[in-house]
């Protein structure tokens, strides 16, 4: 992550004449991020000529792993759920033949820490045992006063469980699930009387339809337990009152019943393992090259042309890319309608972060902190933390702000050597004047931000950073926009919020004939949902495709 990578302000590059036409594909996925590449694998394996089409000369985007010294460092924070239903992860690994994965589980799913800011202070500490009976037994050890609010949370939340297992069961494999299948073409339909009859099967997404993830705590009276119960929400970049009810308490199922998992050897093993894949079923790995445009006519999209002046022709283009650039760049404003085109281009995002690395000859589990991921905040109030860190847009702002630590070390992944820490302190943060910065303002406030994060973190634990480091260094805003290719940096895509979600999410497939789309825009972020992502608009293109034939 050196200043170079990070000084890139705009993610476009001028456009050269085409050249002759380099080569002609049944499928032209635009993007090598977890979402791309999981599409582009799974539709060479199923013997469709493929190519995916990178501008960075690597694959992954912010699924990366990368050595400094002894340590191995990922690019974000990389957690996954779902191995426990045989329907999703091990099914997903399965068809993206990813079965030599080795998810590594932690015995702790996350620790919610509150600190006085004024003395910085622990004043509260609730941590929670991986799974889910374990979790409901904890938090009603922790507030025997909210026993009947805490069952009443987890029928919800098995209910909500049940329901997003049925749809991505569907998705994935729709033939071994018809029941659920034809009631979820209702669930889609825009005949009120279908619709309702889809929403009887799916009786969770009935119930908190247009609720807020803030609506679906009101059942719980503890505000300490309310915030325990939101610990996950910066995972999405939103406060509570922004989430779109039923996902989040999807995601805290997926989480509750079967995580934390990390990756023996880091994530790479994913990315690596999708690469060759690609390889061994013959899809053209076009890197180090930007798409500059998607080639339209009057039946559709049927190309793309490259920064590098090459052309490529396909029956179906893939966009794995956020759609605000996709229709802001590279489409033509004639293709679209007005109303889809400001719909895609005004797409709002989360916010960027801050992420400080650090290699440590200690293991932090012996000061007490034993879960993988430990959220930090100085308050209980949801809306509250994510405007702290909205607002605080100097280094010195930052010396109360909640953070989150990450300790890689909580299992034997092998990112450390025995005895040491490789840890990742994360703030969420705007991208504010990051991109105006000449280089040297830039790393001046980088360090100094650094500095002030890690001031703080050892000032709230008591664990002795500073005399421990081995390897300290930082990425920013624009570093994540580098990597990501998302506005500002966008950690996780397109907000989850009601005016998001579902039916108003962007569709995976566009206004424009040929042209389908996924990625975090589209569909969620996270490790688990991209990767079955790529196998669900896989399954699209792959009717499209056949379709053709007959035609």
């Amino acid at each position: 992550m050196n200043t170079e990578e990070a000084n890139t302000s705009h993610p476009h590059m001028p456009v050269k004449a085409p050249s002759t036409l380099q080569a002609e594909f049944d499928v032209i996925v635009i993007g090598g991020g977890l979402s791309g590449m999981s599409a582009a694998s799974y539709l060479s394996s199923k013997g469709v000529k493929t190519a995916l089409c990178e501008r960075r000369k690597k694959l992954g985007g912010f699924v990366h792993t990368f050595k400094r010294g002894q340590f191995t460092f990922e690019a974000s924070t990389h957690q996954s759920s779902g191995y426990s239903d045989p329907s999703y992860m091990k099914q997903v690994l399965k068809l993206l033949n990813l079965e030599d994965i080795r998810p590594v589980k932690s015995d702790h799913l996350y620790e919610s820490v509150l600190f006085d800011p004024n003395y910085s202070q622990i004043t509260k500490r609730y941590i929670l045992p991986a799974g889910m009976s374990a979790i409901e037994s904890q938090l009603i050890s922790y507030f025997p006063e909210s026993i009947d609010e805490i069952k009443k949370y987890f029928a919800i939340l098995k209910l909500c469980g049940r329901d997003a297992m049925k749809l991505k069961s569907v998705s994935r494999v729709p033939k071994q699930h018809p029941i659920s299948a034809i009631f979820a073409l209702m669930l889609k339909s825009n005949n009120p009387q279908l619709r309702t009859i889809g929403l009887k099967r799916f009786r969770a997404i009935k119930q908190l339809a247009g609720k807020t993830y803030a609506d679906v705590l009101k059942m719980i009276s503890d505000p300490s337990l309310q915030w325990v119960l939101s610990t996950l929400t910066p995972y999405f970049g939103s406060s509570s009152e922004q989430l779109n009810g039923f996902l989040m308490t999807s995601l805290n199922y997926s989480y509750f019943d079967d995580g934390p998992y990390l990756f023996y050897n880091g994530s790479n093993t994913i990315i690596d393992g999708l690469q060759t894949n690609m390889k061994n079923t013959g899809a053209a790995l076009l890197l180090n090259d930007q798409v500059t445009n998607i080639l339209v006519n009057e039946t559709g999209a049927y190309g793309i042309t490259t920064a590098s002046g090459k052309q490529y022709n396909a029956k179906i283009i893939l966009s794995a890319i956020n759609v605000n650039t996709l229709f802001s760049s590279m489409i033509g404003h004639s293709h679209i309608n007005s109303e889809y085109r400001e719909k895609c281009i005004n797409t709002t995002h989360t916010l960027s972060a801050f992420q400080v690395f650090l290699g440590l000859d200690i293991n932090i589990r012996d000061y007490g902190f034993v879960a993988p991921t430990t959220f930090f905040d100085p308050t209980i109030n949801n809306s509250e933390r994510i405007h702290l860190w909205e607002t605080a847009l100097t280094p010195e702002s930052r010396s109360t702000t909640p953070f989150i630590l990450t300790n890689y070390a909580d299992v034997d992944l092998g990112l450390a050597p025995e005895g040491f820490s490789t840890v990742s302190i994360v703030e969420l943060c705007p991208m504010d004047d990051w991109d105006q910065l000449s280089p040297e303002q830039y790393e001046l406030k980088k360090q100094r931000m650094q500095d002030t994060i890690i001031e703080k973190v050892e000032r709230v634990t008591g664990i002795p950073i500073r005399q421990h480091i081995k390897v300290a260094f930082s990425g920013t805003p624009r570093t994540m926009r580098h990597y990501g290719m998302t506005p500002d940096g966008a950690i996780l895509g397109a907000i989850v919020n009601n005016q998001q979600s579902f039916k108003n999410r962007t569709q995976p497939k566009s206004q424009i004939k040929n042209l389908f789309l996924t990625g975090s825009s589209v569909g969620f972020a996270g490790v688990s949902p991209n990767l079955d992502s790529g196998i669900q608009i896989g399954n699209m293109i792959l009717k499209e495709l056949k379709h053709k034939r007959r035609c």
